[in-house]
């Protein structure tokens, strides 16, 4: 057990300092409502009503103006009056990343499980007959290594091949 420890201290300390470098390189990229565009698609959820998804039009005194399908005219929506407000739209580096990373991380969490399974039941890590917690400890210690494997791999690649998606734009504070 004290191996899958160390094991997992050890990957999750590599995720982590890759996770930082990344986010160290992300600087002069758009964020925030400076990166809604005229046509872009947005999903509203405000502080009371039903979440909406609309195309924004453009910007009048603080307020988004949208058309939502359906409505005639325009919808004006208060930027203070939103819980969360999103984009579908490419994501930066440092989004795809992440993304790329929480998906790594999952598939390898799986993945290192049954190879640390099944490297014990034919006997390469350890006797196929041993108790149940060797058992487990090479499976959970192929699940640590599959998980940083993941973030890593999965984050970088991701990151090359930036993909679209919902992005959760910072709304400011009032």
């Amino acid at each position: 057990m004290r191996s899958f420890l160390q094991t997992i201290g050890s990957s999750m300390l590599l995720a982590c300092a890759v996770l930082g470098v990344q986010a160290d390189n992300a600087e002069g990229q758009l964020s925030g409502l400076d990166r809604i565009q005229t046509g872009d698609s947005v999903r509203v959820h405000p502080r009371r009503g039903l979440t909406v998804d609309a195309s924004f039009d453009r910007w009048d005194t603080g307020d988004m103006v949208l058309r939502v399908e359906g409505l005639d005219g325009r919808w004006f929506v208060d930027v203070a009056d939103l819980d969360e407000l999103e984009i579908y739209a490419q994501r930066t580096e440092r989004e795809s990343f992440r993304h790329g990373a929480v998906i790594g991380a999952a598939a390898g969490l799986f993945a290192g499980a049954v190879a640390g399974l099944i490297l014990h039941t034919v006997g390469i890590t350890d006797d196929p007959d041993a108790p149940p917690s060797q058992i487990m400890s090479n499976t959970l210690t192929g699940a640590g290594i599959g998980v940083a494997s993941g973030v890593i791999f999965g984050g970088f690649y991701a990151a090359r091949h930036p993909g679209w998606g919902w992005i959760s734009i910072a709304l400011p504070v009032h």
